[in-house]
């Protein structure tokens, strides 16, 4: 309740440029709620602002900053609905329970987009060698082991 109220006064006292779009109304550790955007920002600007905010991790990769502008909600939501046009990995984490969401950002990744970050092929794996202990275990509970069936054996493995 000191804390709403707090920030109820700290609101009013500043401008409302000074003030970023959160509302600070949380308790309990919960993460609080975004207000909708009234203009674009650079998305590296809003991620950090809600890192900073919501203290996840973020790591900001890509070359490209586009503005961007979002309709609030939860942390979950707003990077969610981002995450749909930027190349984004977002890690979640449960919140303390009595929080409105279940879950919380904990990590965001924006990576680089394009040609240059796609992998590249790779040799395929070589085969596994055998493993006498895991022959003997599959044997003992009637699995035939992977592979080759041994010669003169007649069956397949």
């Amino acid at each position: 309740m000191l804390q709403i109220i707090a920030a109820c006064a700290a609101a009013v006292a500043c401008s409302s440029e000074a003030v970023p779009p959160l509302a600070h109304a949380s308790s309990g550790g919960c993460a609080p709620l975004m207000a909708p955007a009234r203009e674009r920002e650079p998305l590296s600007q809003l991620l950090r602002r809600l890192a900073d905010t919501q203290g996840f991790r973020l790591e900001y990769w890509a070359a490209d900053d586009p503005p961007v502008r979002h309709g609030g909600g939860s942390a979950v939501e707003v990077i969610g609905a981002l995450a749909r046009d930027a190349n984004m990995v977002v890690h979640y984490a449960p919140q303390p329970k009595g929080c409105a969401a279940p879950w919380r950002v904990s990590a965001v990744w924006v990576l680089r987009t394009g040609a240059a970050t796609l992998p590249t092929a790779r040799a395929p794996l070589a085969p596994a060698l055998p493993d006498p202990a895991t022959d003997a275990f599959l044997h003992a509970h009637g699995m035939a082991p992977p592979g080759p069936a041994a010669p003169g054996s007649g069956a397949a493995r």
